[in-house]
């Protein structure tokens, strides 16, 4: 649960006054009060167009089936809302296939 915690607190100020999120597949998250627990990939527990932003940072790379992840994205994202996710370009080492992408 430290480490949620850590995630979960590196990017709160970027909410301000409005309510967060974060979802994630660990499941120590589910000890996080505002965690969504299940698969980028697959996340029936996110409700459709249930957010007005999504945001990643360096996570989709480690989706199993990224296209998948943004069919995710493109369902929970309201209509009109915004959507971020930043992605590395080179890493001198990721594993393979484990680390996917």
């Amino acid at each position: 649960i430290c480490g949620m915690q850590q995630v979960t607190s590196k990017f709160s100020h970027f909410a301000g006054p409005l309510d967060y999120q974060i979802l994630d597949s660990d499941a120590a998250a589910f000890k996080v009060t505002n965690a969504v627990v299940c698969d980028i990939d697959d996340c029936p527990a996110a409700p459709t167009c249930g957010y007005d932003v999504t945001f990643s940072h360096t996570v989709l790379e480690h989706a199993a089936r990224p296209w998948k992840a943004f069919d995710t994205i493109a369902r929970i994202t309201k209509k009109g809302g915004l959507t971020l996710h930043l992605l590395p370009w080179s890493y001198q080492y990721h594993a393979t296939p484990e680390d996917n992408y």
